[in-house]
């Protein structure tokens, strides 16, 4: 089973991208209820973000789970994590860890996870982005994120 884990920001097009290009079978979307509610209105979108997401999610053929957390208190963030991660142990084949969207303090969190995964099970990390008259990138830079965890590691 292919799962994602993903932050969802004020701009839901990081988010979606992923369920539009990965397809998994399950995402776990993590995001305060401002978040979810926001109405990304400088990038045209018309209703909440909660609402963009379902609806990439039915499009995707996604399950999908959305748990709420502080998106800046670093414990609530990991925690919130470490159940998702303990939640998925016995089905994911593949995880997808999302770190485009979201405070910053999800961002890092997401990323550490996505390295540390990279040892324990298939995993891509996944860099999103999507512009209406720009570049739309979806990428997994887990190999890249390995290396660079690597490289600062030995200067320590």
């Amino acid at each position: 089973m292919k799962i994602a884990i993903q932050g969802l920001g004020e701009v839901p097009n990081p988010a979606r991208l992923v369920l539009e290009e990965e397809k998994p079978d399950k995402s776990y979307v993590i995001a305060s209820d401002y978040q979810l509610d926001y109405v990304c209105e400088r990038r045209d979108f018309k209703e909440p973000n909660k609402e963009v997401i379902k609806t990439a999610a039915e499009e995707a053929g996604t399950e999908l789970v959305i748990k709420k957390c502080d998106p800046f208190d670093l414990d609530e963030i990991t925690d919130t994590i470490a159940g998702i991660l303990e939640e998925i142990s016995d089905e994911a084949d593949e995880v997808l860890v999302n770190y485009t969207g979201g405070s910053a303090n999800l961002r890092v969190v997401l990323g550490f996870t996505g390295v540390t995964l990279t040892r324990l099970c298939p995993t891509k990390i996944i860099y999103a982005v999507g512009y209406p008259s720009g570049p739309k990138i979806v990428t997994d830079n887990a190999e890249k994120l390995r290396d660079i965890y690597r490289r600062l590691n030995k200067l320590f």
